[in-house]
């Protein structure tokens, strides 16, 4: 791995978090090292590296303390439901029901308190899965195994304990199968096919198109839905669903429309 291959991988990499112990950033992390002191980076092989990866980590703490500090508005609940009472219509004229008032009411505290509430709320497992499986497809990897031939590559991933008998989505077969490998979430196996769609790669890819498959009871808050939910992550399009109590992860270099053609 050379440094620009781990830079890569480290601009996912989240200080003071469990990602120092991620399996897939150690490597990466390798070419790094914290000196005695704590108090800057070095780089093994390039000062450089060192430097990027201290900026990094400040401007990623920097933007997580703003978040942290925004402070709800004192009074704001109390504001809102007061000014609820001030609006009355005639007693002449018709006027909503006073359940729906109030449902209205509870309604636009709940917007204004969302996103102080979704600031604390921890990535669901399914998230994180998702986001690792994105790390690895866009990192440097080799191929467990490189063969076009289905019925290899199941018997490959079976061999290892990865979910073999997976069902692939009617447009996949507008792509190229070229190998296989397995991975790990949390001590489960991963299936990932791998695929070509005939787009020119860039340079040192191998492919563009990867599909990542886990059982269900081995990912807390699996989704429940087979049609496939889209999420953008970096610099790659995700479609995610279940089928058959197994998990789903599609991941593309693109965009939504161009995954779309494989579903």
């Amino acid at each position: 791995m050379n440094n620009e291959d781990a830079k890569k991988i480290l601009s996912f990499y989240r200080p003071n978090t469990a990602d120092q112990h991620d399996p897939d950033f150690l490597a990466a992390l390798e070419l790094v090292r914290r000196a005695p002191d704590n108090a800057r980076w070095l780089a093994q092989r390039d000062p450089e590296l060192a430097k990027w990866f201290a900026e990094h980590n400040i401007q990623y703490e920097a933007g997580r303390a703003r978040f942290q500090s925004i402070p709800v508005p004192a009074g704001l609940k109390e504001q809102i439901l007061a000014e609820r009472n001030v609006v009355r219509l005639p007693v002449a004229r018709k006027r909503a029901p006073m359940p729906l008032l109030a449902l209205a009411a509870a309604i636009a505290v709940l917007l204004c308190m969302l996103p102080f509430v979704l600031r604390h709320e921890s990535p669901t497992a399914l998230t994180a899965c998702r986001n690792q499986m994105v790390r690895t497809a866009l990192s440097p990897y080799a191929m467990d195994l490189e063969s076009s031939n289905q019925d290899r590559i199941r018997a490959y991933l079976a061999e290892r304990n990865a979910p073999a008998n997976y069902a692939l989505p009617p447009g996949m077969g507008s792509a190229q199968m070229v190998g296989c490998g397995v991975k790990s979430w949390e001590n489960t196996p991963v299936a990932m096919i791998c695929f070509r769609s005939g787009r020119p790669l860039r340079p040192g890819d191998n492919t563009d198109l990867w599909l990542f498959v886990i059982d269900n009871n081995s990912l807390a808050g699996a989704p429940v839905s087979n049609t496939p939910a889209f999420a953008q992550v970096s610099r790659a399009i995700t479609a995610t669903w279940s089928h058959d109590q197994r998990t789903y992860i599609l991941v593309g270099s693109g965009d939504r429309a161009f995954l779309e053609k494989y579903l």
